[in-house]
């Protein structure tokens, strides 16, 4: 992500090295937070029904990624802060 936001800045938005490095690292936290919550409602909800849900949400990201020639906002959500 961190190479992405750099080719961005060099088309002309507004990214700085403090948030070049921030905002990977931010995605990381939440990957991991995303794991423990997973991990804790395997306890709760049946196996197979977590695996679904994470299933179906890394085959939206996927194909988000494959076609690529969709609306900026869904490749990453730009905050009004950090573009300009």
């Amino acid at each position: 992500m961190g190479l992405w936001l750099k080719d961005l800045r060099a088309h002309g938005h507004h990214y700085s090295v403090a948030q070049i490095n921030t905002i990977p690292t931010a995605v990381s936290a939440v990957s991991m937070v995303s794991a423990f919550v997973a991990t804790s409602l395997c306890m709760v909800y049946p196996l197979w029904a977590i695996f679904s849900i994470n299933q179906l949400v890394t085959a939206f990201a996927v194909t988000i990624l494959l076609i690529w020639n969709v609306p900026l906002d869904l490749h990453c959500k730009h905050s009004p802060q950090f573009v300009k």
